[in-house]
């Protein structure tokens, strides 16, 4: 298992490195409870772009942070959790993000956590939805297969 999972990193890592001049590279957090599976799903405030949608914690790669670190940044930022039992590369793909006329790679990544959020300014809500609750509140296909699929 190990193997597989530094194969899946060297993968993620590859593509960024193989990322077009204009483009960059955001994260998306799939967070699931070990307790009982749900999924963590955070409400985007009512003046940001993409208003009052449920969405997963992530965000975008800072200079010179590994997409790992990236995650756990992220993760901390937006949920307040801090420790994970596991971290799993999942698959990239990419978009054209007109707002910003840029090419945006998106490695979505699961975490699975015993740790409750807790209230950050970035978001409005913080709830735990099951893996068909989830689907249905999300907006974006690429979220929705990755919570579907993994």
């Amino acid at each position: 298992m190990t193997n597989q999972l530094s194969i899946l990193t060297q993968k993620a890592e590859i593509i960024l490195s193989e990322m077009q001049p204009n483009s960059r590279a955001k994260v998306c957090i799939l967070v699931q409870s070990s307790s009982d599976n749900r999924y963590l799903l955070l409400q985007r405030r009512p003046d940001e772009i993409y208003p009052n949608i449920w969405e997963c914690p992530g965000g975008k790669l800072e200079t010179g942070e590994t997409l790992e670190d990236c995650v756990l940044r992220e993760l901390e930022e937006e949920t307040g959790i801090s420790e994970v039992e596991s971290l799993k590369y999942l698959f990239a793909n990419t978009f054209f993000e007109e707002f910003s006329g840029k090419n945006v790679y998106v490695f979505y990544y699961k975490v699975i956590t015993n740790k409750q959020p807790t209230s950050t300014p970035e978001h409005i809500a913080a709830n735990w939805f099951s893996q068909t609750q989830a689907v249905e509140q999300v907006p974006f296909e690429g979220v929705k297969y990755a919570i579907y699929t993994y």
